[in-house]
């Protein structure tokens, strides 16, 4: 059976939203998002402030990339230059992501010896 661009249909929990439809699915997505348990809207927050931060990232490198090649077009000084940036790098961002999982946990476990870890976890993240 297909469904016209006007109509919608509920499956299960999934909404099929089309134009006329657009106020009941936006009640819909009201009454569910109400429903949810605070520890998810955090979560959610957390990962669209991940998800923003992320793409002004890439923007920003995607900025510095084109700023490169206006300026010095392309050729063996600028491969010479990506090169020379990436090799100096490289190692400092190594220690520092490796630092960050090893030494989180362990200064936590330091901080509080008594203190179930999903306890202490939680109570920072909030």
């Amino acid at each position: 059976m297909e469904w016209s661009r006007d109509e919608w249909r509920r499956g299960g929990d999934q909404l099929i939203c089309t134009m006329r439809k657009w106020d009941a699915c936006v009640e819909w997505l009201r009454a569910n998002l109400a429903r949810l348990h605070p520890d998810h809207t955090r979560i959610a927050r957390a990962a669209l402030w991940l998800f923003v931060l992320t793409f002004i990232a890439k923007l920003a490198g995607a900025g510095r990339e084109i700023a490169i090649a206006w300026r010095f077009g392309r050729g063996p000084e600028v491969d010479a230059y990506n090169l020379a940036i990436m090799l100096s790098l490289w190692l400092p961002l190594t220690i520092y992501s490796v630092m960050t999982v090893v030494l989180v946990p362990a200064l936590l476990r330091v901080m509080f010896p008594f203190v179930e870890s999903k306890f202490v976890y939680r109570g920072l993240a909030s």
